[in-house]
């Protein structure tokens, strides 16, 4: 079972489009659209991974499932493109709480303009930047810096 279950995630962060002849011969359409439904293929779970949302492709906020995509389509955070994002990562990202990191959408960032935050923006959208007042240290601690 460990090995099936390697081989899945594995799989769904692959940089090899594996799953592409699914897509593009006709006979094995059916065959992709069963598996993507139920496993995580490279391009369902590289849209997570995505830097943004504009292109329709990317959608960070769904397609965790790093093995069953199915719980994505059960709770309805999964999108289907057959595509792959031009670029990964996020662009503003800022220093997260660990809850919100590892238990969001349960838990959200307190941070403004996080993404992770309660009304924080899409991947993608313009973000302010927040200019924070310098820290000024005392005399005695500079020298020691």
């Amino acid at each position: 079972m460990k090995l099936i279950k390697s081989l899945i995630t594995t799989g769904a962060h692959s940089s090899i489009p594996w799953d592409k002849p699914f897509y593009e011969i006709k006979w094995l359409n059916p065959i992709g659209w069963v598996l993507e439904r139920f496993i995580s293929t490279p391009a369902t779970h590289h849209a997570h991974h995505a830097d943004t949302s504009d292109d329709g492709v990317g959608y960070y906020k769904g397609n965790f499932g790093n093995m069953f995509f199915l719980w994505d389509i059960i709770f309805g955070t999964g999108i289907i493109t057959r595509k792959y994002p031009a670029s990964y990562g996020i662009k503003h990202y800022q220093e997260e709480e660990w809850y919100a990191q590892f238990l969001w959408p349960i838990f959200k960032s307190k941070k403004e303009g996080s993404e992770l935050s309660a009304n924080g923006p899409m991947v993608g959208d313009e973000v302010p930047v927040v200019v924070r007042e310098p820290i000024i240290l005392s005399p005695e601690i500079a020298q020691q810096a």
